[in-house]
């Protein structure tokens, strides 16, 4: 059994208990006909059609599965508790053995079709066929389906890996206005008592509210967990950036210079597409600060790597050979210069 598996069975167990106190088989068969028959799921539960159906919500977040910043995907798994009221199905216990509650197919009895607006992929309605509603006599009738949620989620990658992502994702209610059904938040919050961390995204907060009466809207704020990408890509680019003024310090008869700056220019180089294939492949919204960095640095390398071939190349010139005029002309003004700084 796995840890979502043991996480939802702790859940259901923690918002709906299940013990049922008295009540043969034929008592339950006798009570299940009479709220069955001429239940009518279609219409909505409620004596006066001018008043709304209020439904309280809570969503309790189990785990995140994933954030794909390069595809702009949000994968987080868990679960609604709803509940409303729901005259049809009040019984009298007395009349019943006690019997106080009981389950119903999700099938087979009115309950609010809250949908996801902003998947990913596709549109579909909460729950499964075989899922189960849990009614008590009083005709309180409490829902809890999970579900492994998917939504376009645009990355900001600005400050990477020192970065923010904040998601949102929205739920309303279909094929009832907000004069009809209403949705209640008695906590304004997202529970995580059975949340599982993530090793790439620490959930940093979390919120639910309401878009209007009928509609609400869930936020995830994530923050990256930046380690291995200090240990394993800014760290050794300090380290090359560190390399690659150290080429002048070669003796120029060593016949390394060319080789040793060059090798640094391909290992910046292998750094910059490493980093590529973890970012998003457009420049809006955001374009990430560490690309910049990397090209300067590669600009950087590319001139040390001149630098060391011209120098070379004059030290190694032959006695009666010239320097070339514009040699000549950017050492005088480097000179030039140099004398205007020492007499200030």
């Amino acid at each position: 059994m796995t840890s979502h598996t043991m996480i939802f069975i702790l859940f259901l167990l923690s918002v709906s208990v299940t013990f049922i106190s008295g009540g043969t088989h034929g008592d339950f068969k006798r009570l299940h006909q009479v709220l069955t028959t001429d239940y009518n799921k279609d219409l909505r539960p409620t004596l006066n059609s001018s008043e709304p159906t209020n439904i309280k919500v809570r969503f309790f977040l189990l785990s995140l599965n994933e954030f794909e910043e390069k595809m702009s995907k949000l994968s987080i798994v868990g679960a609604f508790a709803l509940s409303w009221n729901d005259f049809q199905l009040e019984w009298n216990p007395g009349d019943y053995g006690n019997i106080t509650r009981m389950f119903f197919p999700q099938s087979s009895v009115w309950k609010p079709d809250l949908l996801l607006i902003n998947p990913y992929q596709k549109i579909s309605p909460l729950g499964f066929s075989d899922m189960k509603l849990y009614v008590i006599h009083n005709g309180h009738v409490f829902w809890s389906p999970p579900d492994v949620f998917e939504v376009t989620c645009q990355a900001d990658v600005t400050f990477y890996p020192f970065d923010e992502q904040t998601c949102s994702l929205y739920f309303g209610v279909y094929m009832h206005t907000e004069l009809e059904v209403v949705l209640d938040l008695p906590a304004r919050g997202i529970n995580l008592r059975h949340y599982t961390t993530n090793s790439l995204w620490d959930l940093k907060h979390t919120s639910m509210t309401q878009r209007d009466p009928s509609s609400l809207k869930l936020i995830l704020v994530l923050q990256r967990r930046s380690m291995y990408q200090v240990i394993n890509t800014i760290l050794p680019f300090c380290v090359l950036g560190l390399l690659n003024i150290m080429v002048f310090l070669l003796p120029a008869e060593s016949g390394e210079r060319i080789g040793f700056s060059v090798t640094i220019l391909l290992a910046i180089a292998v750094f910059m597409t490493i980093v590529a294939d973890t970012l998003p492949g457009t420049s809006e919204p955001s374009f990430p600060r560490l690309c910049y960095l990397l090209t300067a640095e590669l600009v950087i390398n590319m001139l040390v790597t001149v630098l060391t071939i011209l120098v070379l190349r004059l030290h190694h010139k032959p006695e009666h050979q010239t320097i070339p005029a514009w040699m000549e002309y950017v050492k005088t003004k480097l000179l030039c210069g140099y004398k205007k700084g020492d007499s200030k």
